[in-house]
């Protein structure tokens, strides 16, 4: 794509992802992703994935992550009470500098997309990478505090990571109620590992390599979509990284010639282990200060890394090796006792 043509397209997706909004626009590219792998695995010769979904228009990293930035740009300058608001559509607020702003910062979104792709081709998600690095250089431009402002204070008298404060990402899917976390990211995740295993057999059965493409995605489009049910003020679980993560860590084990019940093992746990850092993440960017650093985003850029480039380095998809069913059942039995030493905490702090 020439220079010119990219630096037009992106900035209308970053206009254009402003004008509906973060999350209105990233709603859209999970409908794009359910749509793209229908496509995908029937041979259609347009790649809905990568040209629609995770591409121009409506690619998070030229739609959503712009659009958070810009949030917080309006904030600063006095449009918007919150600078995290990621459900109205910016349009509204009838400042043209506003959209500038998105469309600048998608096209810095685009290349930067395009650099790390390029720099750790296949071993990280490029796009929840760029989201995270381009959401952090919004929020030091326009937060105030500069590097300080990435984590924000923590009013007097409360601890970020305390499981009975209820300051959080999503206060109703924290560790302030940890029992409920721990099944949410053992129900997601172990679905998607399933479907990643089903999808899986399927394209060894029938030779079409492009199910394996998608096989990690069901989950993650389909809880994208179902965040139009919090857009209309509805408190709604958010699981697109929970079963993401889990579909990569199903997949990678699949095909290191997992068995099923290891793929399932794999997904459940990596499920339950997206659902606590991402709330462990979202307090320490997103519950404090200015600007919206997007929680599931940093899931899915360190998990990936890890799942792609780290744990295939030390062999643990590899059935023959201890650490294949280790890692999974180490980290399931670490969460269930973090789950009941919180809710000892948490009921001695109902009872004093």
């Amino acid at each position: 794509m020439a220079i010119l043509v990219t630096i037009l397209t992106a900035f209308g997706s970053g206009v254009l992802g402003a004008c509906l909004g973060a999350m209105p626009s990233v709603i859209m590219c999970g409908v794009a992703v359910c749509i793209g792998m229908v496509g995908c695995v029937s041979g259609t010769d347009f790649n809905w994935l990568t040209n629609m979904a995770f591409g121009m228009f409506l690619g998070p990293q030229v739609s959503f992550a712009p659009a958070c930035v810009a949030a917080a740009y309006a904030k600063k300058k006095g449009y918007i009470g919150s600078s995290k608001d990621i459900f109205t559509p910016l349009i509204a607020l009838g400042k043209p500098d506003v959209l500038i702003v998105s469309g600048i910062f998608a096209v810095v979104g685009w290349y930067m997309n395009v650099a790390i792709s390029t720099v750790l081709p296949g071993k990280i998600d490029n796009v929840a990478c760029t989201i995270v690095l381009l959401s952090m250089i919004g929020r030091v431009m326009f937060a105030g505090n500069g590097i300080k402002g990435l984590i924000g204070d923590v009013p007097e008298g409360k601890k970020r990571f305390d499981c009975t404060c209820s300051d959080a990402w999503i206060p109703y899917q924290s560790t302030s109620f940890p029992l409920t976390i721990l099944l949410l990211g053992a129900g997601v995740g172990s679905i998607s590992g399933w479907l990643v295993k089903l999808i899986c057999d399927q394209a060894a059965a029938t030779g079409n390599d492009a199910l394996l493409t998608v096989a990690a995605m069901p989950v993650w489009g389909i809880a994208i979509v179902w965040c139009v049910v919090m857009a209309a003020g509805c408190n709604v679980s958010v699981a697109h990284h929970i079963g993401l993560v889990a579909g990569y860590a199903a997949k990678m084990a699949y095909l290191g010639g997992g068995s099923d019940e290891s793929c399932i093992l794999w997904g459940l746990a990596f499920g339950i282990v997206a659902a606590y850092t991402g709330d462990w993440l979202g307090k320490l960017f997103t519950a404090y200060g200015e600007g919206y650093v997007d929680p599931p985003s940093m899931v899915i850029t360190v998990w990936s890394l890890i799942l792609f480039a780290v744990f295939p380095g030390l062999g643990c998809f590899n059935p023959a090796s201890p650490l294949y069913i280790a890692i999974p059942a180490i980290a399931v039995i670490f969460f269930v006792i973090v789950c009941a030493i919180e809710v000892k905490k948490i009921n001695a702090y109902k009872n004093a």
